[in-house]
């Protein structure tokens, strides 16, 4: 550096504010705030600063020589599989007509899922987390459906995955966990809330709101149903989270929808999570909320929250900051999601074969005549390698390392299959929310 060249390190950004520029270099630790002419100077690689001043920046690891290389961190090829956990993608069959369900429920053809694959999975799961001596292994019961239209399978599942981990693996412990709309019986309800770990219910507030959006096949309402089997989960499922889905319709009621979460529910967080912009979810009416009113009612959401103690979940970016990741979610390790037909998937929202995103997706498939799992480990290291380092738009993006490129299913258009490459909705809220962090955190200090 005794030339005075220098340019900001990799991974270390200026982010523009309504009233000036931050400094944010999120492997350092860093946020500060910028004078004009010291943001300026940083982007183009020139300064009139002392340099002594360059080499404390230096020292920070915020500048580096012009020449020098910064890699970003990266994953290895690895064509490895062991999964101690399944997604049992469970049905396409829905006791309900959301209006802006991201996987079209109950459009498609119901296939029985086959009791002997989802026995041959459990095993395979169990036998990979005592081989490994991870000490859990993990039945997850989510779809494009309500999995409790095949609650057979789901207690089937449960009931022999823990009494094979009891026999074969001693002390090895089955988590067991599941999505569901609510909409269930009383005998099903009091199974759930005395053998899962984990339920998240979807429930989208007060009772106008909730059966707007949410009718049951016949247009009727599901609001109250769904209150009692929560209020009957509350204290008895250790992990119970409620889910509110945030349409266009629903963005400008985000108070009204925390305030009745809060004031109904004996529960420390709350998740409002904006619609996913496919299947049912690219309605006008129902579809994605525009980001900023989304980040507003947020705001506004939390604020009530507070008075309450408790906690609104919008963002992955928002509740993983400070810290940093590469990759979102499952999708990279990838996730051992298993379709009704046999297909294994990396992601459990592409679930169908006619999704033009399937090909992005899938990496193996249930063998019938050997009871195995036959994938392709090729395909297995490229998607551990698929983190938010192969997004274009994601470069330069500040946020990245929070966000780490959300939701891989949304890289692709769900009716072409190709790759997005502008900014979205939910890119533009974790910005916004990660911008507006990091604000809070230089106006204290």
């Amino acid at each position: 550096m005794s030339d005075g060249r220098f340019k900001i390190a990799e991974e270390v950004f200026v982010v523009d504010v309504d009233d000036g520029h931050l400094l944010y270099a999120p492997f350092e630790g860093v946020i500060s705030r910028l004078a004009p002419q010291t943001a300026a100077e940083l982007r183009s690689g020139q300064s009139s600063a002392s340099r002594e001043t360059l080499r404390y920046l230096h020292g920070l690891g915020l500048i580096v020589p012009a020449d020098t290389p910064s890699p970003a961190p990266v994953g290895t090829w690895d064509e490895s599989f062991a999964p101690t956990g399944v997604v049992y993608m469970v049905t396409a069959a829905c006791n309900l007509r959301c209006t802006y369900c991201y996987a079209d429920a109950g459009d498609y053809p119901v296939d029985l899922y086959s009791r002997r694959m989802a026995l041959d999975a459990a095993k395979f799961v169990i036998d990979n987390a005592a081989a490994s001596g991870a000490g859990t292994a993990y039945l997850n019961f989510h779809g494009g459906g309500e999995p409790t239209l095949d609650f057979d399978l789901i207690r089937t599942a449960v009931d022999w995955g823990r009494e094979y981990a009891r026999n074969e693996a001693g002390d090895l412990r089955v988590n067991a966990s599941m999505v569901t709309n609510g909409l269930i019986s009383d005998a099903k309800a009091q199974w759930i809330a005395d053998n899962m770990d984990s339920v998240q219910v979807s429930h989208d507030g007060p009772a106008a709101i909730h059966d707007l959006q949410r009718p049951t096949v016949r247009g009727g309402t599901s609001y109250s149903r769904v209150r009692e089997v929560i209020e009957l989960f509350t204290g008895r499922v250790p992990d119970l989270m409620i889910k509110s889905t945030i349409s266009r319709a629903a963005v400008g009621k985000m108070p009204e929808i925390a305030r009745y979460l809060c004031s109904t529910f004996d529960l420390p967080r709350f998740h409002l999570g904006p619609v996913l912009g496919t299947g049912r979810g690219r309605s006008v009416v129902f579809g994605e909320p525009e980001a900023q009113e989304f980040v507003r009612g947020y705001h506004a959401a939390q604020e009530i929250a507070d008075e309450y103690g408790r906690t609104i979940v919008v963002s992955g970016a928002l509740a993983t900051f400070p810290h940093v990741r590469r990759t979102f979610c499952g999708v990279t390790d990838p996730n051992f999601s298993l379709t009704s037909d046999g297909h294994i998937s990396s992601c459990y929202e592409i679930m169908y074969d006619d999704d033009k995103r399937a090909p992005h997706a899938y990496y193996g498939r249930y063998n019938r005549e050997t009871r195995t799992f036959d994938v392709d480990g090729n395909r297995i290291a490229k998607l551990r390698l698929h983190d938010v380092n192969k997004i274009p738009k994601c470069r330069n993006c500040f946020a990245k390392w929070q966000c780490a490129g959300d939701c891989q299913a949304r890289w692709y258009n769900s009716q072409t299959g190709e790759l997005e490459n502008g900014p979205d909705v939910r890119c533009e809220i974790n910005r916004t929310l990660i911008r507006d962090r990091l604000l809070s955190i230089v106006s204290v200090t």
